[in-house]
């Protein structure tokens, strides 16, 4: 009886616990890491810097320094080794006037990146929990 369910709790147990345990990890290491985080938010500041209707938002910034700073922000509130310097939210974003309509472009592009990424939708929706808070200190009218 004891080796039978030694078995059964041997088979279950390896089933379940790499689910636990990638659940355990940061949600730093979930999203793939500094280099994967780099390139998601190099890829979504492109794509939202080019875009027509979001594009105004960066005429005359160095998108270099926007996609360093958004990357170290990330990196941090996703539990990862980085310690964003960058301003507030508020003040990065003072005078831009950024809509609600450009938040949400931009935020459905990094969506689309995550995915492309192969981040999981749960850890996708815990970034986005963390993110959305922002939206009021970023949008200006």
């Amino acid at each position: 009886m004891y080796l039978r369910s030694f078995f059964i709790g041997a088979l279950f147990g390896a089933s379940v616990l790499p689910a636990l345990a990638a659940s355990d990890k940061p949600l730093y290491d979930r999203l793939g890491g500094m280099r994967q985080i780099n390139d998601i938010v190099s890829k979504t500041i492109d794509r939202t810097s080019s875009d027509p209707r979001t594009k105004r938002s960066f005429e005359g910034i160095k998108l270099a320094a926007v996609k360093e700073s958004v990357a170290q922000h990330l990196c941090e509130l996703s539990g990862g080794p980085c310690k964003y310097e960058g301003a507030s939210m508020a003040k990065a974003h003072a005078g831009l006037a950024i809509t609600s309509e450009e938040f949400d472009i931009m935020d459905a592009y990094l969506a689309e990146e995550l995915s492309a990424h192969g981040v999981a939708d749960a850890d996708k929706a815990e970034l986005q929990k963390l993110l959305g808070p922002m939206k009021p200190d970023v949008v200006g009218k």
